[in-house]
C-alpha cells in the first residue's frame, strides 16, 4: 500500500531552501569575540562616503561580527517572505481570509491589470504585506493561534531580539541603541557598543524561525489540505512546486 503524497504550499520550497543555504553560510563564519580588535578593511566606497560620512570608513566591526549581523538581516528576510507568499496562497484558497480586510484596487490598477486574476493576486499580495506588517513575530503566532495554528510556548517572544537585531543592524549600522538593550537585557548589549552576538544566539533563532515555519505550514496544510491538492492538480504544478516524494 502506498504512501499518500504529501503536498506542500508553493511558499514552502523557497524558504527551505533558503534556510539550509543560510545554515551552510553561517557555518563559514568565525564566532564573533567582543574583546577582538580585527577590523574590516577599507571600502573600496571610502573616497565617496568619507567627505559626507568620515565614520562609515573607520573600519568599524570585526569580519565575523559584521557577517553575522547581516545573516540575521537575511534570515529575517526569508522568514517575511515565506509568512507572506503562504497567506497570499492562503487566501487564494480561502477568501473568506481577507473577509474583514479593507485592501481596495484603485482605478488606475483596474486600467493596468492585465486580468482580473492578476488584481486579485496583486489584492492578495497586499493582504499579506499588511499582515508580516503588523507588529512581529509574537504578533504573528498571537493571531495564528487565534485562526488555529499550534506554536510552542513563547516561541514569538523568543524570536524578537532577531527583528530587533536587523532593526539595529539596517537603521544604525549595528550600533546598538538604547532600546534594543533595554527591551533585551538578557543579551548583555551596552547602548553605543557594536551588536556583537555568539554564533550561539543566531543558530538559536535560526531553529525558532525554522519551527515558526514549520507550524505554520502545518497549520495551512492540515487546515486546506483538500485545497490544496485541488491547487496542484489544476496547475498541474506538483513537481514544479516541490511536493516531496512519497
Amino acid at each position: 500500500m502506498s504512501t499518500p503524497q504529501q503536498f506542500v504550499t508553493p511558499a514552502a520550497p523557497a524558504f527551505l531552501e533558503n534556510i539550509d543555504r543560510l545554515g551552510q553560510f553561517l557555518e563559514l563564519i568565525p564566532d564573533a569575540d567582543r574583546s577582538a580588535r580585527a577590523s574590516l578593511p577599507e571600502s573600496p566606497l571610502a573616497p565617496v562616503l568619507r567627505p559626507s560620512n568620515p565614520d562609515a570608513i573607520d573600519g568599524h566591526g570585526s569580519p565575523a561580527a559584521f557577517a553575522l549581523q547581516w545573516y540575521g538581516v537575511m534570515l529575517v528576510t526569508v522568514a517575511e517572505t515565506y509568512l507572506q507568499d503562504v497567506l497570499a496562497f492562503a487566501a487564494e484558497l480561502d477568501p473568506s481570509l481577507m473577509a474583514k480586510s479593507e485592501a481596495s484596487a484603485r482605478y488606475e490598477d483596474v486600467i493596468a491589470a492585465d486580468s482580473v486574476q492578476d488584481l486579485a493576486d496583486e489584492l492578495r499580495a497586499r493582504w499579506a504585506r499588511g499582515f508580516v506588517d503588523d507588529g512581529g513575530p509574537r504578533r504573528w503566532t498571537e493571531r495564528l493561534t487565534r485562526m488555529g495554528a499550534r506554536f510552542p510556548s513563547e516561541l514569538g517572544e523568543r524570536m524578537e531580539p532577531l527583528w530587533g537585531a536587523r532593526h539595529v543592524v539596517i537603521h544604525r549600522a549595528g550600533t546598538v541603541t538604547r532600546d534594543f538593550a533595554r527591551r533585551h537585557r538578557n543579551l548583555g548589549l551596552d547602548a553605543g557598543h557594536e551588536l556583537i552576538l555568539p554564533r550561539k544566539f543566531w543558530l538559536d533563532v535560526t531553529m525558532d524561525v525554522a519551527v515558526f515555519q514549520r507550524e505554520t505550514e502545518s497549520y495551512f496544510n492540515t487546515r486546506y489540505q483538500r485545497e490544496i491538492q485541488s491547487w496542484f492538480a489544476d496547475e498541474d504544478g506538483a513537481s514544479e512546486h516541490g511536493a516531496p516524494p512519497a
